[in-house]
């Protein structure tokens, strides 16, 4: 819904994915990376906040079936603190898990990149309730709150720090090295 009108949003050609993907959003090429957000072609924000729920329930499943590994830092690594991200991070933490997330700018930097006044829609309702907030309202608002939703959340965001690197842990060692 555009409030002037100037809008018109209808369903078009599915947008190819650039990276392949099952049903739990795990990575076909690299089993025990999940993915959300704009990597998956879905750039709409409810959409990134429902699939970084999505890969944070599936790594919990995952973890809970495969047994967690001692010896790392975090159970979950998250890359960007975008709405799927923190969505990932905040469902993660609620599920129990350590998660770390890395964010190369800052915290919600897509939506404060936004122009100033934005007005953010939520496009629809939700199956179940999402870790974060996705109703219409200006941008600065919506950042406000995710902020408090993450404060309130306990999870902490490593801003400033870009990923340089992902690698599995071979031999027996499950897992992966983080180079940031």
């Amino acid at each position: 819904r555009c409030p002037n009108g100037s809008l018109v949003i209808s369903e078009g050609e599915p947008l190819k994915s650039p990276v392949r993907f099952g049903p739990e959003l795990e990575s076909l090429e690299q089993p025990g990376v999940f993915l959300a957000g704009d990597v998956t072609g879905a750039s709409l924000i409810r959409s990134a906040v429902e699939q970084g729920d999505r890969a944070a329930r599936a790594v919990h499943a995952s973890l809970a079936r495969e047994g967690r590994a001692r010896g790392f830092d975090a159970d979950v690594v998250v890359v960007g603190a975008g709405p799927a991200g923190l969505a990932a991070g905040i469902t993660a933490r609620a599920l129990g898990l350590e998660v770390v997330v890395l964010e190369q700018a800052r915290l919600a930097e897509s939506i404060r990149a936004f122009p100033r006044g934005k007005l953010v829609l939520h496009g629809g309702d939700f199956p179940r309730e999402l870790p974060l907030v996705v109703e219409e309202c200006e941008k600065e608002e919506l950042v406000r709150r995710w902020l408090r939703t993450v404060r309130k959340a306990g999870l902490h965001v490593t801003e400033q720090t870009r990923v340089s690197g992902i690698t599995p842990r071979g031999g027996d060692r499950l897992g992966f090295t983080v180079e940031a």
